[in-house]
């Protein structure tokens, strides 16, 4: 298990990792073993769409939120100044996707080389997945006194813009984003708005953030809390496990926060419910070998743009998929992406009888699927964090909050 990880992160750092940036790219063309980043006129033109959906800086703010947690748990396994320096790298990632905006708060999906070039849409997703990567960083020996600082000013940025929006996610040119709706009063969305005043108020020790969060838990007579108390997960085939996975993310942010006993029992029990959830999805990782997986094929989001049918974003992506062409894109993200995703969602969850079925699971993908010919980040960056919380390098496994009490 330890060599193909150490091969796959190896393979991470050398395909995916910008150094420019200190970002991970989200897709990386098989042929020619490159990204094809769209030029600075195209991303001003908002070619393809407004958030860069389909080119290599798509989700790189999230794919770095949770590597991060990884990149932190290697080194507290092996305390050497490379794993220091790469957990660092990818915090300097983060930190420049924060800092690039105009807009106060306002964190980018992606990055050029420049420094300065990027789509103006953002979203829930990578809201969460930026707060739950700072937030771990906040709290390890590896953030210095200026780095935390840093932490509390983007954080309190967030949080006050957020409120002043009425908690809808604003692109970087203050119009609604396209997944905007962290305020919704839905299974999937109310832990996301309690996240970054959680977080907030526990990073920059401002009491506002504080009555925020708890005017949140509040609102509708405790609505959000008997949301995450009485529904949830729907099935397999009625949500897509990604937004399963954020939401355990969120959760665990706020059962590591939460003071309350009985608001951080409906936390857990949330993510119990997700962790159980889960292998409903683990089982696809035995059909990797029904599709032969190659790198003489093009990744590549300008050819199809060029030659699509249609200007409707959606409707493209439909007819992408269904040509025949993402074959292997579909089939990488059912065996290898979303099984590690289940396991993760596993291991997240407090109740630790979950945890020696999720090695196990964990133990025999790792012995079916290859990497070899994976081009898309978000298929293969949780097989590190999936890894390390199960003790790999000998990283410490008591991680989760209820167990340091």
């Amino acid at each position: 298990m330890h060599d193909t990880l150490e091969s796959l992160h190896a393979r991470i750092w050398s395909l995916f990792y910008q150094p420019k940036q200190g970002i991970l790219y989200t897709f990386i063309n098989p042929r020619t073993r490159q990204p094809v980043l769209p030029t600075a006129d195209e991303v001003l033109r908002c070619i393809p769409n407004t958030a860069g959906w389909g080119t290599p800086i798509e989700d790189s703010c999230l794919c770095a939120g949770t590597y991060l947690d990884a990149m932190l748990l290697r080194h507290a396994a092996q305390p050497t100044r490379e794993n220091e320096r790469k957990a660092r790298e990818i915090f300097r990632g983060l930190m420049n996707l924060a800092g690039c905006g105009r807009r106060r708060g306002f964190i980018a999906r992606g990055l050029l080389p420049d420094g300065k070039t990027y789509y103006p849409d953002t979203s829930v997703d990578q809201y969460t997945m930026f707060l739950y990567g700072l937030w771990r960083y906040f709290e390890s020996p590896v953030a210095t006194s200026k780095d935390r600082d840093s932490i509390r000013k983007i954080v309190s940025n967030i949080c006050l813009q957020l409120e002043e929006d009425e908690f809808v996610i604003q692109t970087d040119a203050g119009s609604v984003a396209t997944f905007s709706d962290i305020n919704a009063m839905i299974y999937g969305r109310v832990e996301r708005v309690l996240q970054p005043f959680a977080v907030g108020w526990k990073i920059c020790g401002n009491l506002r953030f504080a009555q925020t969060y708890g005017k949140l838990k509040a609102e509708q007579n405790g609505r959000r809390l008997k949301i995450l108390k009485n529904q949830g997960p729907p099935p397999k085939g009625k949500v897509s496990l990604y937004a399963l996975l954020q939401t355990q993310v969120a959760l665990r942010c706020l059962c590591e926060i939460e003071s309350d006993k009985k608001d951080r029992v409906i936390y857990e029990s949330a993510m119990n419910r997700i962790g159980r959830a889960a292998p409903a999805w683990i089982g696809q990782y035995r059909n990797f070998g029904k599709l032969r997986l190659h790198d003489d094929w093009d990744l590549d989001w300008r050819h199809d743009w060029n030659h699509r049918m249609t200007d409707n974003i959606w409707i493209f992506g439909r007819q992408l998929y269904a040509s025949g062409r993402f074959d292997q894109v579909k089939h990488s993200s059912s065996c290898v992406r979303e099984p590690c995703e289940a396991v993760l969602a596993m291991l997240l969850a407090p109740n630790s009888t979950l945890h020696k079925p999720a090695r196990i699971h964990f133990d025999r993908m790792l012995r079916t699927v290859e990497f070899d010919h994976t081009w898309i980040c978000d298929d293969v960056n949780y097989y590190e964090h999936a890894f390390h919380l199960l003790g790999g390098m000998n990283a410490p496994t008591n991680w989760f909050p209820s167990a340091r009490r």
